[in-house]
């Protein structure tokens, strides 16, 4: 009784619930973990019989079971995906001939590779966060409505003139893509631009 009174002082949705309960059975669903508690109120006078008792547990258990099973599959799948992205930011890195920026949907750099760093002379931390039109000469007017091609899907390829920190200019091959699709939403967009020169 006194578990029953700390469990449903704990929990206000279950004291409702029980409002009328004779009789009140919790079982642990316990895995790997414990995952939570199965609790079984009963509205008349008769106490729970041992078979019911026990296809309560045998429950529990295929629960826990499942539950555990999900988790697996869930970190597995989390390890994967940080590894892509570790292995994506590998060659990202790798690729110093081409400057690899992403947007998000406001223009704003979330991400410049050494290539950028190199082609612009902004290194990362100075790069993230502003607008991506201080990197082209005319400050881009033109760049909302490419974005807009790209937003819906048509090919964005353009020879622009970029500015590098010290003001001197460089004309480079431009080609943008929005970031996500394959049933993911679209994160903002990615700049792919090699100093043409």
């Amino acid at each position: 009784w006194e578990f029953r009174r700390v469990l449903f002082r704990s929990e206000p949705e279950l004291q409702a619930l029980a409002v009328g309960a004779q009789h009140f059975l919790a079982l642990p669903i316990v895995g790997t973990r414990p995952w939570g508690t199965l609790i079984v109120l009963q509205f008349r006078p008769s106490l729970f019989p041992t078979d019911d008792r026990d296809l309560l547990k045998r429950l529990c258990r295929y629960t826990a079971e499942a539950l555990d099973q999900g988790q697996l599959l869930a970190d597995e799948r989390a390890r994967q995906a940080r590894d892509a992205a570790a292995h994506l930011d590998l060659i990202l890195e790798s690729l110093q001939d081409y400057a690899v920026i992403t947007i998000d949907d406001a223009g704003v750099v979330t991400s410049w590779n050494t290539g950028a760093a190199q082609m612009f002379q902004h290194e990362t931390a100075a790069a993230v966060g502003r607008s991506v039109t201080e990197l082209f000469a005319d400050d881009a007017p033109w760049l909302e409505d490419q974005l807009q091609h790209a937003r819906i899907g048509e090919p964005v390829s353009s020879d622009t003139t970029a500015r590098r920190r010290d003001g001197t200019t460089l004309t480079t091959s431009l080609v943008i893509r929005p970031l996500g699709g394959r049933n993911r939403p679209r994160v903002g967009f990615v700049l792919v631009m090699r100093d043409i020169t």
